[in-house]
Parts: C-alpha cells; sequence; structure tokens
C-alpha cells in the first residue's frame, strides 16, 4: 500500500513507484472511478492515448475484402503508447490466421552472421491478400525504424542516402517508402 498527502491546492502527488507501474509522465491523464460509496473507495488508471487504426482507417475491416482487421482487432483503434509488437497483437495475429516473422540476423556463406540494426519483418498469411499484408508490413516496419534507428539515423538531418538505400529495403509498397524519404528528407529539405 502506498500512501499520498493532500496539498494545500487539494493536489494528490502519486508515488513514484506507482507511477513507474503505470508508466505516468507529465502531462499523462487519470480516470478515477467511485467503486464503493458506502467505503468510499475509488480505482484509478491511466488513459491510454488512441489513434484510429492506421490499417483500415479506423473502420475495424478490410472493407473491400470483408476481412477483419489484425493490427487493430476490429477495435478502431490503437494505443499510440503501447509498442507495436506486443503480445495482443501476437495473439490477434496468430487468431486471423496471420504469421509474422522478424529477423535480427542472417547467415551469410562463409562469412559468418550478418546482425540487422532495424529488425525486418515479414507478414503472411492463407486468409489475407497481399496487398493488406504488404500495407501492414510496411507500418510495423515504420513502427520498428522509429523504435530501433540509431539516434543519428533517427535524425533527419544526419541520414546520408546510401543509409537512407538500405532503410528503404525494409519497405514493400510505394507508399512506405515515400513516407520513409518524406520522414527523412521532407525535415532535411526545410532545414536546408
Amino acid at each position: 500500500m502506498y500512501k499520498a498527502s493532500l496539498t494545500s491546492k487539494g493536489q494528490l502527488t502519486i508515488p513514484k513507484e506507482i507511477r513507474d507501474f503505470l508508466e505516468l509522465d507529465t502531462g499523462d491523464e487519470v480516470v478515477f472511478t467511485v467503486t464503493d460509496i458506502d467505503n468510499k473507495t475509488i480505482f484509478f488508471e491511466k488513459v491510454e492515448k488512441k489513434e484510429l487504426c492506421p490499417a483500415c482507417n479506423g473502420t475495424g475491416e478490410f472493407i473491400e475484402n470483408n476481412l477483419p482487421c489484425f493490427l487493430c482487432d476490429q477495435a478502431k483503434y490503437i494505443t499510440k503508447d503501447k509498442q507495436i509488437i506486443n503480445p495482443q497483437l501476437l495473439y490477434t495475429l496468430a487468431k486471423n490466421k496471420v504469421t509474422l516473422t522478424m529477423k535480427t540476423q542472417e547467415p551469410v556463406s562463409g562469412k559468418g552472421i550478418k546482425m540487422y540494426e532495424i529488425p525486418r519483418i515479414t507478414l503472411s498469411s492463407i486468409v489475407y491478400p497481399e496487398t493488406v499484408l504488404n500495407k501492414i508490413q510496411d507500418l510495423l516496419q515504420m513502427e520498428l525504424l522509429k523504435e530501433y534507428s540509431p539516434k543519428n539515423l533517427y535524425n533527419p538531418l544526419d541520414v546520408f542516402d546510401s543509409n537512407l538505400n538500405n532503410i528503404l529495403e525494409l519497405f514493400i509498397t510505394q507508399k512506405g517508402k515515400e513516407e520513409v524519404k518524406a520522414w527523412f528528407w521532407g525535415t532535411k529539405r526545410k532545414n536546408i
């Protein structure tokens, strides 16, 4: 059990252990819910930041294919703060007969093992068409790029064309490649 004292301004400081447990940062919101009026008991939880699912555009399905969206699990929204590849996504993929393969290294004949700075993912399915898989694979790859990029690579001003070409090889769709180019080059050109 953790305790906090009420300040003269009517505020409470949430103990550090609780903030760490809930992964609360400055500006995060929490919701308070009365759970027992008689015992004056409340429950509070972090409000997850949500955004429309980029795979299905908030419809919960791939309308043109009449298939459920496996990125948001038909919820129409994804949690913004979560790592995109998480246990919930892996469960949803399996439930929808989609396989995710992630490579962090690859054997090179006669030279040992080549390590990748950014994991490379591949989606496959006997249910979903390749167009849907490619689109979502690029979305997931972009999130991995944001998460795993070395800081000098993540800063658009420090990206060299040779590095960018290596990054572009991770993407399948032209839209994904254009988004990556805009991400790096767009900021670079604005600052020149």
